[in-house]
């Protein structure tokens, strides 16, 4: 176990935040069908988010009980695709859009862009969590964090980023 301290993880969240962004410039800038309430078909529903919320819950104890990297990459490619607006690629909501269907679950469609912030905040902390992996620093704190979260969508239907997107624009408008 790597004894690590303030300044270092001041250090890895800065480099994740700016990992987050070169990444999201980068998937922008593809000539894919960008996924978002405009030119999308399909609006996302409640019941979608509730079993992707599901499916990351389950990913992210099977991580803790493992600690198999795998999990957080794949987490992050499936939170880089829901959070920069390709969400119709995403594997765990294409899984929840198939059980939707097959548990004959209504669709209430939500308003998707608070949605869109936790999902990038759900990329920040997988990247966290591959980094943390690598160092061989104990991840229990972020991926508990993440359990938490993704729990509470889950179970609840109370999406914390989805408060902290909205307190942050209440802020901002103010």
């Amino acid at each position: 176990m790597v004894d690590i301290y303030l300044p270092e993880l001041i250090l890895i969240f800065n480099i994740s935040f700016y990992l987050y962004f070169i990444f999201k410039s980068v998937v922008v800038s593809l000539p894919l069908p960008i996924f978002n309430l405009k030119n999308s078909e399909k609006v996302p529903t409640e019941n979608k988010i509730r079993l992707t919320a599901f499916l990351v819950f389950i990913l992210t104890i099977i991580y803790i009980k493992t600690h198999f990297i795998i999990i957080p990459i794949f987490l992050l490619i499936d939170f880089a695709l829901r959070g920069s607006g390709y969400g119709k690629w995403s594997v765990l909501g294409f899984v929840a859009e198939k059980l939707v269907a097959l548990l004959k679950l209504k669709e209430k469609p939500i308003y998707f862009p608070p949605k869109q912030f936790a999902a990038q905040v759900g990329f920040l902390f997988s990247l966290i969590l591959i980094i943390f992996n690598l160092l061989e620093i104990n991840s229990l704190i972020v991926s508990g964090i993440l359990l938490i979260c993704a729990g509470l969508e889950a179970l609840f239907n109370f999406c914390v980023g989805c408060y902290v997107y909205n307190a942050y624009y209440h802020l901002k408008n103010k």
